[in-house]
């Protein structure tokens, strides 16, 4: 018991908290397997100034309700294909179309389904660049024609 005697009252608040914002979670992820960056930061933002929860606190609810329910964090899986980028472009910074193609792929089954082969596309692209990753030329003129078309 604290020193003001109402120790339990206030853990218990917080554990109260702290459940109702998990089954907020729970809640904003049924029929999802895709949750955007921009979903999961609405989250996390409603965690803390609703429910009074740390960063820390929101982000492990969060991962633990995405783990459960087996849905995929846009940010997960934007790091582990961004290592991929850079590991593939080397040191001259050049990625071949088979290469972004199979990125594309692993980026749409990460997401589950939920995101277009364009919208992959889109979002391997924007890796590219953020790395500074050149796309190799391909095809019978030699052209990044297959790189600009997206």
């Amino acid at each position: 018991m604290s020193r003001n005697g109402n120790g339990d009252a206030g853990q218990s608040a917080d554990t109260a908290a702290t459940e109702r914002f998990a089954e907020l979670v729970e809640l904003r992820m049924t029929n999802k397997e895709f949750l955007t960056a921009d979903d999961e930061v609405a989250l996390l933002e409603d965690g803390m100034r609703t429910y009074d929860l740390t960063l820390a606190q929101a982000r492990g609810i969060l991962a633990k309700a995405a783990e459960d329910g087996d849905v995929a964090l846009a940010r997960e899986l934007e790091k582990g294909v961004e290592q991929w980028v850079k590991t593939a472009a080397g040191r001259r910074k050049r990625l071949g179309r088979r290469q972004f193609d199979q990125m594309v792929a692993t980026y749409e089954t990460g997401a589950n389904g939920e995101l277009s082969k364009d919208d992959a596309k889109k979002r391997v692209k924007s890796l590219m660049e953020r790395n500074d990753v050149e796309p190799k030329r391909a095809g019978l003129l030699r052209s990044r024609r297959w790189y600009n078309k997206i």
